[in-house]
């Protein structure tokens, strides 16, 4: 409280000494589950740990006249933060924002926030080598309240270490800057998700039965006419097909 009333803190204003000057904004991403596609909806659930830090020169003191005080937590309303919201996130789920937090900051000025987040986001799929397919979808984080020039990713990056999921493997994840806008642009940072789908389920249960049937099938005349079995062989051999067939439709996404 003191350190603020001394430096009569601004939480309105940049936390930059030189107002010409960007606020540079670092990003470390990891990924806290496995994550759950809905391929009727095109969504992917997914819950992240974002990890921000920048600096704040109006927040910075001298350790040695505070000893015991070489990192304070401050409450929202005292500080001065970028706005990031996440982009992109299905139906009924609106725009995501950060909500109430406390800060960390060191003497230094610099200023870390670690904010949990579970997102449900649009994904584009193609489906077109299921069950051997693999999706990509993005999560977008954007400073939402500044121009690039006034506040913009500097470093940003994914932890590749990802938990194991059941039907869907994360075999990736990587993240970049990117502009958005026009004359008025913003500072955006894209995470992408590569996942691929677990297969060898598929394949053991559905797919080399119904392989084996198929080949079977037309077998049905090698079978001897006399014996009398020729016919309901045949008749079973479709039936099983059928049933296979349906179990395929089933199983296929609900989306084109």
């Amino acid at each position: 409280k003191r350190l603020l009333e001394n430096k009569k803190y601004d939480t309105f204003l940049r936390p930059v000494q030189n107002q010409s000057m960007s606020v540079m904004l670092d990003l470390r991403i990891e990924v806290m589950s496995s994550l759950e596609i809905e391929e009727e909806k095109l969504a992917v659930e997914i819950s992240l740990l974002l990890k921000f830090s920048w600096f704040d020169e109006f927040m910075m003191w001298n350790s040695s006249e505070f000893p015991n005080n070489k990192k304070l937590f401050i409450e929202r309303e005292h500080i001065w933060y970028p706005r990031i919201v996440f982009m992109h996130q299905a139906k009924g789920e609106g725009i995501r924002e950060i909500g109430e937090a406390t800060w960390c900051v060191d003497s230094t000025g610099r200023v870390n926030y670690t904010f949990p987040m579970f997102s449900r986001t649009l994904c584009d799929m193609d489906i077109l080598k299921f069950p051997f397919d693999v999706q990509s979808c993005h999560v977008m984080i954007l400073i939402q309240n500044y121009f690039m020039e006034e506040v913009e990713f500097r470093n940003v990056e994914v932890v590749k270490h990802f938990p194991p999921g059941q039907k869907w493997k994360l075999v990736d994840g990587k993240v970049s800057k990117i502009i958005r806008g026009g004359e008025d642009r913003w500072s955006v940072a894209d995470l992408v998700l590569v996942v691929e789908r677990r297969s060898t389920f598929l394949v053991i249960s559905i797919i080399v039965p119904l392989v084996t049937v198929s080949i079977m099938n037309p077998m049905v005349f090698l079978i001897p006419g006399s014996s009398g079995e020729k016919i309901s062989v045949a008749v079973t051999g479709l039936l099983t097909y059928l049933v296979y067939i349906n179990l395929v439709s089933e199983v296929l996404p609900k989306t084109s």
